[in-house]
């Protein structure tokens, strides 16, 4: 079967500020709720009863709840709102934070599972929102703009947790964070008009749960994609659940240095997402830029990895930096890939489909990692994960080769945008 060919979306800069900023503040806000618990667990797991690796399996269970959240409402983005549905998943991680409070292993299952169902949402629906009002020629940008919003979220997470549990105890902490979602929340309540309004720009294909799946797997483009992106987040996953307490364990930092270094990878990630992604849009094939920030990945997990109590704070600093430019910085260009290819009114089925199987390495990695960390500790499970990432390298290394021998049609083909009537103009959204 041919692969699909790009849509034309619209062209209005200003309403792609506008939405830019919206989706960006979401992703940060769902970002933060999602990595707040594994950043408390290392002071909150004696009294929960676990071992601080748990918080891999904890990741596990998020992100496959997410998983399955995201295909069976994929099909209802259009008919439920997509900020409609942001509305309620910001109240769903609110109570899962809340439920953190609880002090129980039951307690912090449950919020994995509200956790993940507010996630699993998130990025379908707001790149759905994205496709439907960008020219295709910004995409790499304008994504990769997105998902800055992930690292911010989870820079602010490495600040600010540990600093609110220091300050009132990790219980209190957690209440005070769904406290502040809720907020979100009824925020959000006032732009459900401007987002909610325009539908046909989201359309799904509402002929099965699985059918974003299956759009995705169908495609050889979009499948290479999907798979390369779930080897790529292994990596990303066991930055966020697992640096923190290994630097605590291994490097000797405190709970708020520890905090610090995840930050300074998040902020490498968040400013690398948005370079990257200006540097995919000058690009014809965009595979080999995903090889190079796959063995980026490697190299920072390598190189944090080999962190001891010995080193300085500033090569601590370097190497967590360099793992959170290749871990962070590669979902924008993967994401811009996935709308260029996305059939007309389809970039949310395929972003959701395209996610449920990227998301498969956040269940995997981490879950694996936490059982591995157990038997061969810390540093030999992070140069294991720096092997994935090798690996992701050479996947879309040679995928990006195949296509160049075989002169496929580049997804990012210059179109020209469609016209925007004036009602489409002035509308707030």
């Amino acid at each position: 079967m041919s692969s699909p060919v790009p849509h034309r979306p619209s062209d209005d800069i200003g309403r792609t500020l506008r939405t830019v900023g919206v989706t960006v503040a979401i992703q940060a806000i769902h970002s933060l709720a999602v990595l707040a618990i594994p950043v408390m667990l290392p002071g909150a797991a004696s009294a929960i009863g676990v071992e601080a690796r748990f918080a891999g399996l904890f990741t596990a269970v998020v992100y496959g709840t997410s998983i399955i959240a995201m295909l069976v409402l994929a099909s209802s983005i259009n008919r439920i709102g997509p900020m409609t549905l942001c509305v309620f998943a910001t109240v769903s991680a609110a109570a899962g934070l809340a439920l953190f409070a609880g002090g129980s292993l039951a307690f912090l299952v449950a919020a994995a599972v509200l956790l993940g169902l507010a996630y699993g949402p998130i990025t379908p629906t707001t790149a759905g929102i994205l496709a439907g009002r960008v020219p295709q020629r910004w995409f790499g940008l304008v994504f990769s703009l997105k998902q800055t919003g992930v690292p911010i979220g989870f820079a602010a997470t490495g600040l600010l947790v540990p600093l609110l549990a220091g300050l009132w105890g990790w219980q209190r902490a957690s209440l005070v964070l769904a406290g502040a979602l809720m907020i979100a929340a009824a925020l959000m309540l006032a732009l459900r008009r401007a987002y909610d309004g325009r539908r046909a720009e989201i359309a799904t294909d509402t002929s099965g749960r699985l059918a974003p799946l299956f759009l995705v797997l169908r495609h050889r483009q979009l499948r290479a994609l999907a798979v390369g992106s779930a080897m790529l987040l292994i990596p990303q996953a066991c930055l966020g659940s697992f640096l923190v307490a290994f630097l605590m364990e291994k490097a000797a930092l405190t709970a708020i240095a520890a905090g610090g270094m995840l930050s300074a990878a998040q902020l490498a990630g968040m400013i690398c997402r948005v370079v990257f992604g200006a540097l995919a849009d000058r690009m014809k094939e965009r595979f080999t830029l995903l090889a190079g920030l796959g063995a980026l990945s490697a190299c920072g997990t390598a190189a944090t990895a080999a962190a001891e109590a010995g080193w300085p704070l500033a090569a601590v600093t370097l190497a967590c930096i360099i793992y959170g430019a290749g871990a962070v910085g590669w979902n924008g260009v993967v994401l811009a890939e996935f709308a260029r290819w996305s059939p007309k009114g389809q970039a949310a089925a395929v972003s959701a489909g395209a996610t449920a199987i990227t998301y498969a390495g956040a269940v995997l990695g981490p879950a694996l990692f936490g059982l591995a960390a157990g038997t061969i500790g810390y540093r030999m499970s992070f140069l294991t994960v720096a092997t994935v990432a090798g690996l992701a390298g050479g996947w879309f290394a040679a995928e990006g080769l195949r296509m160049r021998r075989h002169g496929l049609p580049d997804a990012g083909a210059a179109e020209p945008p469609r016209t925007v009537n004036a009602a489409e103009r002035d509308s707030p959204a």
